[in-house]
């Protein structure tokens, strides 16, 4: 994570300590007023805001504060660097007293509330990217003067990308042809999936919001972690933060992200990983824009909003605590089968493609496209690959422009999140066949504990999910079948008759009322349940009285050969089978 952002404008100090030497005036100021050498911390902390250059970008309800530090020539949010600042200063003009970071940090807080005292910058449009060679419009294709917003606000260009923007005629043509090699054969010469692969890197140039979280699946080694890199560097090595999903639930992690994100890039997630309810919040909150708040010891909670694109690469497809279209709507799922030209291969065709981007370009395509390093071999490559995305290009991506590819990939994800089925998936589809859903009322607490026993079956040792995660989970499943899932119900059971809901499926073919009190069923059914409700349900029974109803099952126990609990025990769909099949 870099937390530095390279300023736009030359600095007026060309060290920390001349930024030191220059504080005299105001520290004397401050001690003739107190009639004291000595001043608090406070002071100290003023007269840096005073004659320092530092600057504050807002986003709604969240402040992001950049303070200079001159020795690096660049700004950063970390508040090592202001408390480093307040204790050099102390010592420089003996001003000694008890300080501490987080008195330091608190007092700092304070005093940049002083909007006087503070630039407020803005980011600039998604439209304005600076290059080498100065600002470039990607809307006009030109490069301009513009540094100020219409209010006179300065634009706040967290990164200078290592390439310039040119006309196609402009690059080599050995460079344009090795490039378009190298993504059609990323795309498998699948115009779609070409399609979308120019389309991402030029909305990870801009940081487009397409309110979806797109998640590339592949095996190691064929490519999409070299994609990725070409991500991150169209957003800028500044202006992206690499963060899995799985560390959504880490608050230290996630806390940094920042406003001027234009992705968040996750490159390794953990196998088999479960996204659980935290990260599942967070996930849907992030992703529709909204504002994710994280907790902070000893300090207010933190605004998070981001509003870039998002990727997630992985080598199998996670689990889902939740699912259902809350989920799916959100996901824009990717498979990748393809090569990253990094090793000698088998196939002729990637060798040699491997080799010609060394002779083009001059090194492999895994140090061309490597984030941390920048040279002059980048610089060409990266200048070629923008103005080949640029070429023809009437505008720049909307969220829109995804919605194809949605369309295109949806049977890629419904087969992902189909293969990525876990013991709750199994259960519902019993639920399913068993008939519970034919019902008018489903008792999701009986149903719960039901679910409990499955999973000590099919799966022993393992440890069910909390009883809110399970109804998260099945409310979906609910909703598509006509369910009430909006309000659920509140009711005792002491019987129901059948024609509303097979409760003793759920007693092992007990009466309710001849259930043991220490029971677990019994505690459930004696309190007040959670139940959804269909009302439009039909019941084979349905024209019978609950008296009657509880004669025909009996007659048909009887003509079957079976106890009343023996049948009463059967999934409905079994025992509506077994009515259908008998002559009563």
């Amino acid at each position: 994570m870099v937390n530095s952002l390279t300023s736009t404008k030359q600095f007026k100090f060309q060290s920390n300590q001349e930024f030191y030497n220059a504080l005299s005036d105001e520290i004397e100021k401050y001690q003739r007023l107190l009639s004291r050498k000595r001043i608090g911390t406070n002071l100290i902390i003023a007269s840096l805001l005073a004659v320092g250059e530092f600057s504050v970008l807002k986003t709604g309800s969240s402040k992001t504060y950049f303070i200079p530090d001159y020795d690096k020539q660049e700004y950063t949010s970390e508040l090592d660097t202001i408390i480093n600042h307040v204790l050099r200063v102390s010592k420089q003009y003996e001003l000694y007293g008890l300080l501490t970071s987080k008195d330091i940090e608190r007092i700092f807080e304070v005093e940049v509330l002083d909007d006087r005292l503070v630039e407020e910058i803005v980011l600039p449009p998604s439209h304005l990217i600076k290059c080498k060679s100065g600002i470039f419009n990607l809307n006009t294709m030109l490069y301009e003067d513009t540094t100020t917003d219409k209010n006179g606000k300065r634009y706040f260009f967290p990164h200078t990308y290592n390439f310039d923007v040119k006309a196609i005629h402009e690059i080599k043509p050995e460079f344009i042809s090795t490039i378009e090699a190298i993504h059609d054969r990323w795309s498998i010469n699948d115009p779609i999936k070409l399609k979308f692969i120019k389309t991402t890197l030029l909305s990870c140039l801009c940081g487009l919001d397409i309110h979806r979280q797109i998640v590339i699946e592949g095996t190691g080694g064929n490519g999409k972690s070299t994609f990725l890199d070409e991500c991150k560097a169209m957003a800028g090595p500044v202006q992206y933060l690499d963060i899995n999903l799985h560390d959504y639930d880490t608050n230290s992690i996630f806390e940094l992200i920042r406003p001027y994100h234009k992705l968040l890039a996750g490159d390794d997630l953990t196998t088999n990983w479960v996204m659980n309810g935290l990260v599942t919040t967070r996930f849907k909150q992030l992703v529709m824009g909204k504002i994710v708040y994280v907790d902070r010891k000893y300090k207010d909670a933190l605004a998070i909003q981001h509003t870039g694109m998002r990727i997630q690469l992985t080598n199998d497809f996670m689990r889902l605590i939740e699912r259902g279209s809350a989920i799916e709507d959100r996901l824009l799922f990717v498979q990748w089968t393809s090569d990253n030209f990094r090793e000698v291969n088998t196939d002729i065709e990637v060798d040699e493609l491997r080799k010609r981007v060394v002779s083009t370009f001059g090194a492999s395509l895994d140090v061309l496209v490597n984030s941390s390093l920048e040279t002059n071999l980048q610089y060409e490559y990266y200048t070629a690959l923008v103005s080949w995305l640029l070429d023809g290009q009437y505008r720049l991506p909307v969220k829109s422009d995804f919605d194809e590819f949605v369309v295109a990939f949806n049977g890629e994800l419904k087969q992902a999140m189909s293969d990525s089925g876990d013991v709750v998936d199994d259960f519902i589809a019993d639920c399913e066949s068993g008939g519970v859903f034919k019902q008018r009322v489903v008792p999701v607490t009986l149903l719960y504990l039901k679910y409990c026993d499955y999973v000590s079956i099919h799966n022993p040792g393992a440890k069910p999910m909390r009883t809110q995660l399970f109804t998260a989970r099945l409310k979906p499943i609910l909703k598509e079948n006509g369910y009430d899932v909006l309000n659920p119900y509140r009711q005792r059971f002491t019987t129901a008759p059948f024609s509303e809901c097979h409760i003793r499926e759920y007693s092992d073919g007990l009466d309710l009322m001849d259930l043991s009190p220490n029971d677990k069923r019994y505690k459930a059914v004696k309190s007040t349940i959670n139940v959804f409700r269909k009302n439009n349900a039909k019941n084979f029974l349905d024209g019978f009285t609950p008296d009657e109803q509880v004669e025909k099952l009996n007659e048909l126990a009887a003509l079957n050969g079976m106890k009343d609990t023996e049948l009463y025990s059967l999934p409905y769909s079994e025992i509506e089978k077994l009515y259908n099949a008998t002559e009563l």
